[in-house]
């Protein structure tokens, strides 16, 4: 019976991916289905299998499906938004159950449901599934900042609901008497203790994995950190996911300083040779890399793989465990505290969203990012079955997870799509407009450091222009060409306005003279960047119209690349102040430039052969150049390097 279920298994996973492949439904909605079908079909029985050890098979699923995730999370993302992290990941889950457990009672009033299991219920169903969300955002483009905050959350509530709901929700359902002051005090020292064990467990890990050399055991190592750290910490009741997971965040910090150090070496072999003759022993352990970059990158990939087998295994068994007579017989507590755990979760989303003035979109994204998973089922599972609502409780979860993971994934998918050209205009400003906001709310009281970050700012507003000549070129479709124009003018005009309030914030802070002088060339810099956005947009205008005659679409393409030539090269000399850039753009951009005499030859190559209007039209593109030359003319001539007092240097 083994073998076909498993073969069964690789069928399933194998139809659920080809579906995502070429349908983009998420894998996890394919496995329930045809899970739900198969197991009613031939009446396969899970629930022969003692709970005791379908939990404790389950339970070792969940490190193999968080590694990949937890491997490709940057702590330096962590450390970054730690605040809004900390808020949905904790305080959200806090305030969740605790709002629903004093609530719900008073909707089912007949339930004869009490607050103290309430909050066992509400802590067990506020965990999110990873797999499910990763599953669905990887068919999009999502800004940076949003997608650190949905994996933020899909890690650390995890372990914020398991804590509550074992040391706080199974006690009180239990009769446990629990004061403020004991809750507190244990909880404290739940999350003060499996971080201690987590960070033991995890270095621990990073120095054993230097010590190796082949590329499986390496591999094995992960696993080994991982499932450890879960196990010693359950051993002394702590909080086992918890643990888990600072452990390999910090098995993955110590990895990623290690990947660091290659870039500022020639070869590996040299490092390994110097190593040998100068270090003492344990310092040459120390200074061995762990994993080199391609060694690291093959485990992810190879972690992935894994994590997508046991996730079928998990999603398969919960398919077939669901009981769809208890389902139909608690309907009406099911869609009640459905509804309500939504409505909870959408007002604790939004919270950041507002408070850090994001894009209202982002609140529903992150809110319907709040898919159930195999944690919540595993949780309800160690209600003792003495307690008279265990089986109501089993079905609530089981028919919450199943509607969590269709509307929302499905609800999703739906706002996503609707959404997709308002999330392009978030991607392409959310990270520059919000980290520019940063500087001008903090960084102002450092001048230098302000003054600094504008100019690398302003840098991007020149690759804002690139953007609009490549619209030409990556849709030859002449509404959409228009259309991204106008979403890449609405990042630009953000950007920009953002920059000048950030000028005025520094002026108002009485610079020194070399800061003052400084800012001044890039004031005089911004405003010669704004006039050529306006010429370039017009040209980029009026490329994009479509004329019908195949030599005027020869001569639109001229000009197009000869722009572009231009824009890369003053990109290039504004980066690195590269004196040789700089002074192909002045050659590029002088009255007898090899551009401007190329566009002229093309327009008077052309002229017999085009009626009047197409003439003007020419001549018009003609002078936009003769403008966008002018103003990259003075722009080179602007172009300064700046050398601060502490003796770097940066660029305008």
């Amino acid at each position: 019976m083994l073998i076909p279920a498993l073969i069964g298994i690789l069928i399933l996973f194998i139809v659920s991916r080809a579906i995502e492949k070429f349908y983009k439904i998420p894998v996890t909605l394919s496995l329930v289905f045809f899970s739900a079908i198969v197991g009613n079909t031939v009446h396969f029985d899970i629930s022969k299998v003692p709970d005791e050890t379908f939990n404790n098979i389950v339970t070792l699923l969940i490190p193999i499906i968080l590694i990949p995730d937890i491997m490709a999370f940057h702590f330096t993302a962590l450390k970054k938004f730690w605040k809004e992290i900390f808020y949905l990941a904790f305080v959200s889950v806090a305030l969740s159950v605790a709002v629903g457990a004093f609530i719900t009672p008073y909707l089912l009033p007949a339930s004869g449901f009490t607050a103290a299991m309430m909050f066992a219920l509400f802590a067990s169903i506020t965990p999110t599934d990873a797999v499910t969300v990763t599953s669905v955002f990887s068919k999009y483009k999502m800004p940076r900042k949003l997608t650190v905050f949905i994996e933020g959350e899909c890690l650390f509530n995890d372990a914020a609901a398991v804590v509550l709901f074992s040391f706080v929700g199974l006690p009180l359902i239990s009769g446990s008497s629990l004061t403020l002051l004991s809750v507190n005090a244990k909880l404290i020292e739940v999350f003060s203790m499996s971080i201690v064990i987590g960070f033991a467990i995890g270095y621990a890990g990073y120095v054993f994995m230097k010590l190796m050399d082949e590329a499986m055991i390496r591999f094995v190592t992960m696993y080994v950190v991982a499932a450890s750290s879960y196990v010693v910490a359950e051993h002394f009741h702590f909080a086992g996911l918890l643990s888990m997971i600072v452990s390999m965040m910090v098995f993955k910090y110590f990895i990623d300083m290690d990947l660091k150090k290659i870039e500022d070496r020639i070869t590996e072999d040299v490092r390994e040779k110097d190593i040998q003759t100068k270090a003492a022993p344990f310092k040459k352990i120390m200074d061995k890399l762990a994993i080199t970059r391609e060694g690291f990158k093959q485990n992810q990939e190879l972690s992935t793989v894994v994590a997508h087998f046991a996730n079928t295994f998990l999603f398969v068994s919960l398919a077939l465990m669901v009981d769809y007579r208890k389902l139909l017989f608690y309907w009406k507590e099911i869609f009640v505290i459905f509804i309500f755990s939504t409505l909870i979760r959408f007002g604790m989303c939004y919270v950041p969203i507002i408070l850090g003035k994001y894009p209202m979109r982002w609140g529903t994204i992150l809110s319907l990012s709040g898919m159930k998973g195999g944690l919540s089922i595993i949780m309800i599972s160690l209600i003792p079955d003495s307690f008279q609502y265990s089986d109501a409780f089993g079905a609530i979860v089981q028919g919450i997870v199943l509607l969590s993971t269709f509307t929302y994934a499905l609800g999703l998918m739906w706002f996503l799509s609707v959404k997709r050209h308002d999330l392009k205009h978030d991607l392409s400003v959310s990270d520059k407009e919000h980290k520019i906001q940063y500087v001008s709310d903090h960084g102002v009281r450092f001048p230098k450091i302000a003054v600094r970050s504008a100019a690398i700012k302003q840098q991007q507003l020149i690759l804002f222009l690139q953007r609009y000549l490549e619209a030409l070129r990556t849709y030859p479709e002449k509404r959409k060409a228009l259309r991204e124009l106008r979403s890449f003018r609405e990042s630009f005009d953000a950007v920009s306005k953002t920059l000048t309030e950030l000028f005025g914030n520094i002026s108002a802070t009485n610079p020194t003279e070399d800061i003052l002088e400084r800012l001044n060339s890039l004031i005089n810099n911004h405003h010669l960047i704004i006039l050529m956005e306006k010429v370039i947009y017009d040209l980029a205008s009026a490329l994009a119209k479509d004329t019908g005659n195949a030599d005027l679409e020869n001569f639109h393409s001229i000009v197009l690349e000869s722009i572009d030539a231009l824009m890369l090269t003053v990109n290039e000399a504004i980066k690195d102040h590269d004196e040789y850039h700089t002074k192909i753009l002045m050659e590029l951009t002088s009255d007898r430039s090899d551009s401007l005499k190329e566009l002229r030859a093309g327009y008077y190559t052309l002229e017999s052969a085009l009626t009047p209007d197409e003439k003007v039209h020419i001549l018009s593109i003609t002078n936009m150049c003769e403008r966008i030359f002018w103003l990259l003319n003075i722009l080179s001539k602007d172009i300064k390097c700046y050398t601060p007092t502490d003796g770097t240097t940066t660029q305008w």
